[in-house]
Protein backbone atom coordinates (compact mmCIF):
# COMPACT_ATOMS: atom_id res chain seq x y z
CA UNK A 1 0.00 0.00 0.00
CA UNK A 2 1.24 3.50 -0.74
CA UNK A 3 0.63 6.54 1.45
CA UNK A 4 1.31 10.21 0.91
CA UNK A 5 3.37 11.93 3.60
CA UNK A 6 3.08 15.70 3.90
CA UNK A 7 6.32 17.15 5.23
CA UNK A 8 5.89 20.67 6.57
CA UNK A 9 8.93 22.92 6.91
CA UNK A 10 8.51 26.61 7.60
CA UNK A 11 5.98 27.81 5.02
CA UNK A 12 6.38 24.94 2.55
CA UNK A 13 4.71 21.56 2.32
CA UNK A 14 6.32 18.72 0.42
CA UNK A 15 4.34 15.56 -0.42
CA UNK A 16 6.30 12.33 -0.61
CA UNK A 17 4.81 8.99 -1.60
CA UNK A 18 5.93 6.08 0.58
CA UNK A 19 5.24 2.34 0.33
CA UNK A 20 4.26 0.53 3.51
CA UNK A 21 3.94 -3.18 4.12
CA UNK A 22 1.00 -4.94 5.74
CA UNK A 23 1.43 -5.75 9.41
CA UNK A 24 1.80 -9.39 10.36
CA UNK A 25 -0.13 -11.00 13.22
CA UNK A 26 2.80 -10.67 15.64
CA UNK A 27 3.07 -6.92 15.01
CA UNK A 28 -0.69 -6.49 15.46
CA UNK A 29 -0.60 -8.46 18.72
CA UNK A 30 2.31 -6.38 20.04
CA UNK A 31 0.55 -3.14 19.10
CA UNK A 32 -2.65 -4.21 20.87
CA UNK A 33 -0.66 -5.10 24.01
CA UNK A 34 1.00 -1.65 24.05
CA UNK A 35 -2.32 0.12 23.55
CA UNK A 36 -3.82 -1.89 26.43
CA UNK A 37 -0.84 -0.95 28.64
CA UNK A 38 -1.42 2.73 27.82
CA UNK A 39 -5.10 2.52 28.74
CA UNK A 40 -4.26 0.64 31.96
CA UNK A 41 -1.90 3.48 32.92
CA UNK A 42 -4.51 6.08 31.96
CA UNK A 43 -7.10 4.46 34.22
CA UNK A 44 -4.89 5.28 37.22
CA UNK A 45 -4.18 8.90 36.23
CA UNK A 46 -7.02 11.46 36.19
CA UNK A 47 -5.01 14.00 34.19
CA UNK A 48 -4.16 11.44 31.51
CA UNK A 49 -7.81 10.36 31.35
CA UNK A 50 -8.84 13.96 30.72
CA UNK A 51 -6.23 14.30 27.99
CA UNK A 52 -7.42 11.14 26.21
CA UNK A 53 -11.04 12.28 26.39
CA UNK A 54 -10.06 15.62 24.89
CA UNK A 55 -8.03 14.00 22.09
CA UNK A 56 -10.78 11.55 21.18
CA UNK A 57 -13.44 14.28 21.30
CA UNK A 58 -11.36 16.43 18.92
CA UNK A 59 -10.84 13.55 16.50
CA UNK A 60 -14.61 12.91 16.34
CA UNK A 61 -15.30 16.54 15.45
CA UNK A 62 -13.27 16.25 12.24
Amino acid sequence: MKVNLKIKEDNTVQTVQHEIEDMNILQITQAIKKIKEMFDIAQKDDHLQALLVEVFDESQKR
